[in-house]
Parts: structure tokens; sequence; C-alpha cells
């Protein structure tokens, strides 16, 4: 099976994996808190998860595009689910630790380092340009449903029956995603033209990749606008916790998080539909506004209507920015080149939000929290507990929004779809060639 018939058995396949990694992550993460009561422990876990998605990425990307992709994704699916089965049998054996989680954790993460450029790159030599958009949409899909459902599926079961149950469906929903591989075929990429007769080294095709990066101004700028974003976005998770928790129970904060993570799904149903705006860059640039101004929304007032709209409006955005952004990706690097150009693109957007993690809680505490006491911020976002949160908050959705009215007046931005050719597309039914 190939063409897109075949990416929706792949999607359907990855949507489990996703969906089951986001139970046990949370799962995990209950666990370990409730077993050590440490808010640093716990948190090691998500360090943990994506450290390897930062530092591997780049090489990574470099080997999936040597190796065919079914094969990476397949192999990679079942060394995560053999990671699972690992916790199972300690868990069982009475012998599970917190350091053998730690270990599987940064093991998974480094599979994901070359899971992912290796799906993103399949979905390419599978699905016709004109629904490049929509496949970004199901992609961001899969992520909605994993925020929304995870927390969700994972608290019933650790209450209902246990970690051992969180780990069991991790297990099966990765081998049920390796399964569902081997009915897709994905077409060759095609032979690199500018490869050397020779055996090249990896370090090479990792140069090679920086390179086609640094000769396209174009999408170096797209991928600046989305590490700077990516920075304002990252402390938007952080800061709902003081804006709401502060003030309200425990139980509204979840309420609150769960309602603003609904946008998120369904942004990722209508981009999934849709396909995306015709001029993808301004939907880029538009959609990053209106982010930008939903942050400003939800720190304006400690309403908790007015930070439930805010925070939808915010998520509601993200699945269309994104997949609009992946279907450019697509469309304009070579096949051949993806996986190496997709991990460092990744690797650069996603460097800045462990910043954004590290400084919200001192700029919270140390200046924004000062700020609002002292009466200067007050005026806008008011007195009282969490609002050195919203004031934070407010500021940031000034930049985002700022950010992207800067980038509106960069000619070379908003020419990149007119300026930079499309690549030429695999054929969907060649099957023939030799794979690399």
């Amino acid at each position: 099976m190939t063409g897109p018939a075949a990416f929706v058995v792949l999607w359907a396949g990855q949507f489990l994996s996703v969906v089951g990694t986001g139970v046990t992550t949370f799962g995990l993460g209950v666990w370990v808190y409730q077993d050590t009561g440490s808010v640093t422990r716990f948190a090691l876990i998500s360090v943990l998860a994506s450290a390897p998605l930062v530092f591997l990425s780049p090489f990574a990307g470099a080997l999936v595009d040597r190796w065919d992709r079914r094969t990476v994704m397949i192999v990679a699916n079942l060394c995560s689910a053999a990671c699972t089965c690992a916790l199972v049998g300690l868990l069982l054996a009475g012998r599970l630790s917190i350091w053998h989680i730690y270990a599987a954790t940064a093991l998974t993460g480094g599979v994901t380092a070359f899971h992912w450029p290796a799906y993103a790159a399949a979905t390419t030599l599978l699905v016709p340009k004109r629904h490049l958009g929509r496949a970004a949409g199901l992609a961001e899909l899969s992520r909605a449903a994993s925020l929304v459902l995870s927390p969700l599926i994972a608290g019933v079961l650790v209450a209902g029956v246990g970690i051992r149950a969180v780990l069991l469906v991790d297990g099966v929903t990765f081998l049920l995603a390796a399964v569902t591989l081997f009915g897709v075929r994905v077409p060759p990429p095609g032979a690199d033209p500018a490869a050397s007769p020779g055996h090249r080294s990896l370090l090479a095709d990792v140069r090679y990749g920086a390179r086609y990066l640094r000769d396209r101004p174009g999408l170096g700028r797209l991928l600046g606008v989305f590490s700077l974003m990516n920075l304002f976005c990252s402390f938007v998770p952080i800061l709902v916790v003081p804006l709401i928790g502060t003030s309200g129970s425990a139980r509204e904060l979840g309420v609150t998080v769960t309602l603003g993570a609904l946008g998120f799904l369904a942004g990722g149903v209508v981009m999934s539909a849709w396909g995306g705006p015709a001029r993808r860059m301004h939907g880029i640039i538009g959609c990053g506004v209106a982010q930008g101004l939903a942050m400003i929304i939800t720190g304006l007032r400690p309403w908790p209507a007015l930070v439930v709209t805010g925070l939808f409006c915010f998520y509601f955005w993200i699945p269309i920015v994104n997949g609009s952004s992946q279907a450019i990706w697509q469309s304009k690097v070579p096949a051949y080149l993806q996986g190496r150009v997709f991990a460092i693109r990744r690797m650069v957007a996603q460097a800045t939000t462990p910043i954004g993690y590290l400084l919200a809680g001192p700029l919270t505490d140390r200046v924004f929290g000062p700020a609002v006491a002292g009466g200067g911020a007050a005026a806008i976002v008011g007195t009282g507990p969490g609002r050195g949160a919203a004031a934070l908050l407010v500021v940031l959705g000034v930049l985002a929004v700022a950010t992207n009215l800067a980038a509106l007046r960069s000619g070379r931005l908003m020419r990149l779809e007119d300026e930079l050719p499309d690549a030429s597309p695999a054929p969907l039914n060649d099957l023939g060639a030799a794979r690399r």
C-alpha cells in the first residue's frame, strides 16, 4: 500500500503511539512525584525526554536520509516498546527504581530523534503537494489528542489499576504502530545529485544539511521566527499554574488547562479538514499575531472565563501555524535532504524552549512579581496573587505580536513561497527503485 491511503494507515498507527507516549509520560511523572515528593525529580523526566532530541537530531536526520524511512520508524517503535516492556518486567519483579525510569525516558527520547524526521520525510513521499497542509494538520491533531486525553487516561489508570497498566498501554500502542507500518510502502526519495561517488562521512552529511539552510535565507528567517515564538510560547504552560493555582483550587486549575487545551484539538480538526490558507506565510504570520493577542487577553484580568478564552485561542492557532510551516518545508526541501534538514530545523526551533522553562520562575518571582506589588504594572493586570505571572504573560504577548509584525516587513521571508522553487517530489508509485 502506498500513496495517501498508506499515509492514513501510517498516521493512525502513529496517533496511537503519540497518545500512548503521552499517557506514559504523565503517568510516570505522577508516580515519581508520589514516590519522592520532589518537583525536581518530576521535572527531570521532561528534561530527559527532550534533551536527546536537541543533541541527537542532526546526526539522526543524516542517518534517516541514508536509510529506508519505513524501516527507521518500525525499529524506533519496537525499541520504544522494548524500553516499556523492560520497565514492566522490573516492576513485576519488584526492582523498578527511579533511575530505571530516567534511563528508559532518555532512550525513548533518543529513539524519537530518529522517528520524527523519518515520519515527516515519509509524509512528503506519500501525500500529494496539495494535501500536505491537511497531512500536517492530522499530525497536529495527534499532538492535540495526546495533550487532552493523556492526563485523563493516565489519571484513571494510575488511580484504578496502577502504573503497570500505564506501561502496558504504552507498550501495546508502540507495537500496534510498528505493525501498521508493515503494510505501508514508502517510495524511495531519489538519489542525491550532490552526493560524492565515494562514502561521505556522517559529519559531512550534517554540514551539508546545515549549508542547505544557510544558502536559503528565507527558510532561515522562517526558522528564526519559530525559534522566538517557541521561546515566548514555552512560558505559557508554566505561567498558567501561578496564574490560576494561587487564587483557585487544583480542580479549577485542571479544568482551566483542559478547556484551554481543547483549543489545540479544535485547531487540529480545522487544519486537517481545511489544509490551511493558500498563502501559507500569511497564515503563519497572521496566526502568530493572533497567538500573541491571546496571551495578552489571558493575562489581563484574573477572571476564569477570560483565562479559558485566552488559552483556548492561544492553543487553537498552534496547529494552523505548525501545519502551514510544515507544508512549506515539505514542499520546498528535496525529499533526499529532508531527514537532515528537518532534524536541524527541529533542533534549532526547540532549543529555545528549555530557556523559557528556566526563566519563567525567576522572572515571575524576582522581576514581575515585585513590579506588580510596587504598583507599576498593576494598572494593567491588577494586583494580588499570580499577577506577576500575568504581567509577564502580557509582555510576552506583546513581544510575540511585535515579532510577527517585524517578520511581515521582511520581503525575503514573505516572498519565500514565490522565490524558492518547489522541490520535485519522488513519484508516488515508484516502488521498484533500490532503497538506500
